[in-house]
């Protein structure tokens, strides 16, 4: 497993697990400038990065990598918007017909601490989606 808190060159690292070294076939990069250097480190030859968010931020200290990367790496890069309410709203109702079990954070906030949940996710501790629980 990789883990970009332990392995800043993740990208390298997972083009290596890749057969013969050659790259990923599809990142979905939702780090966003702080991120994309290393998803185009990873990525295959004319492989896909979908860029999906932002939730990295962005930094004066890091720099994103500029349009002519796509020429010297051959990727394709695109934006996709997350979804509308309805959109959500389906995923929803299809996760639920499925059985799939989404992957959550392990601490779950009371809807009085819901400061406290922001603050996990503005510091990065969290785990995929951080839960508010309203009863």
């Amino acid at each position: 497993m990789l883990n970009y808190r332990t392995q800043p060159h993740w990208g390298s690292e997972a083009k290596k697990l890749t057969p013969d070294g050659r790259g990923v076939d599809h990142v979905v990069d939702v780090g966003g400038q702080t991120t994309l250097a290393e998803s185009i480190d990873a990525v295959r030859l004319d492989g896909l990065i979908t860029s999906a968010g932002f939730i990295a931020g962005n930094s004066a200290d890091t720099p994103g990598p500029d349009a002519l990367s796509a020429l010297w790496r051959l990727y394709v890069m695109r934006g996709i918007l997350l979804g509308t309410k309805s959109m959500l709203e389906d995923m929803a109702a299809w996760i639920g017909e499925k059985g799939v079990k989404p992957a959550v954070d392990y601490v779950v906030f009371s809807l009085e601490d819901a400061k406290k949940a922001y603050e996990r996710l503005e510091r990065q501790e969290h785990f995929s989606k951080v839960i508010i629980k309203i009863e």
